[in-house]
C-alpha cells in the first residue's frame, strides 16, 4: 500500500475493486484492493469518509472550526465540482438518488442537500434547537435520519424541502437530566 501525508480517520468505502479513503491532511486516496495506487486528489483537511455511487466519489471536507465543502469526482479521480459550505463535514455525506446530503460541524449545525450531478444546492436546514451536527445523514425509504449533538435524532420524510413543517417528526434519542 502507498503512505498517505496525513493520518485516516475516515472509513473507507469500497465500490468496484477500489478502495477510497481521506486524510487529514487533505488527500482522497483510491487504491485497489489488491493495493495498486490508482489516484489521489488534493481536498481540505477531513475527517469524514467518503459516499460512493456508480459514477461519483463525494467527500466532504473542512476540520472544526473552518469551513467546508463537498466535492465529488469521477472513479477515474476526475474533478467534477465543488459546493462550499458554511462549515465543515465531518461525517460521511450520504448519495440518494440525485441528491448528496451532508450535515454540517457548526455550532448552527445545517442539514444540506445539493445536486449529485452538478453540486448546485438544493436546500439546507438548520436543526432546532441548534448544535453540532456530527453523524452522517443516512436515508431509508422516504425517510432521511439525522442526529444531533443536542440528544435528537430527526426524521425528515419526503420531499426533504428543507422547510419546518409537516416533513419533519423528532425522535428523542437522549436529552440532558
Amino acid at each position: 500500500f502507498r503512505a498517505t501525508t496525513g493520518s485516516v480517520a475516515s472509513s473507507p468505502a469500497i465500490r468496484d475493486g477500489v478502495v477510497y479513503a481521506t486524510t487529514k491532511a487533505g488527500e482522497l486516496l483510491a487504491v485497489g484492493l489488491d493495493g495498486t495506487f490508482l489516484w489521489n486528489a488534493t481536498i481540505a483537511p477531513t475527517i469524514a469518509s467518503p459516499a460512493v455511487s456508480e459514477a461519483f466519489v463525494v467527500v466532504g471536507d473542512g476540520l472544526f472550526g473552518t469551513g467546508g465543502s463537498l466535492r465529488a469526482f469521477r472513479p477515474t479521480g476526475e474533478p467534477v465540482w465543488t459546493s462550499p459550505l458554511s462549515g465543515p463535514v465531518s461525517a460521511s455525506p450520504t448519495i440518494a438518488g440525485s441528491a448528496v446530503i451532508a450535515a454540517t460541524n457548526e455550532p448552527a449545525g445545517r442539514v444540506v442537500a445539493v445536486d449529485l450531478e452538478t453540486g448546485t444546492p438544493a436546500w439546507s436546514l438548520v436543526l432546532e434547537p441548534e448544535e453540532y451536527i456530527l453523524s452522517s445523514p443516512v436515508v431509508h425509504g422516504s425517510t432521511l435520519f439525522v442526529a444531533s449533538d443536542n440528544g435528537l435524532l430527526y426524521a425528515l420524510r419526503e420531499p426533504w424541502s428543507g422547510a419546518w413543517g409537516s416533513d419533519v417528526v423528532l425522535i428523542v434519542v437522549a436529552s440532558a437530566a
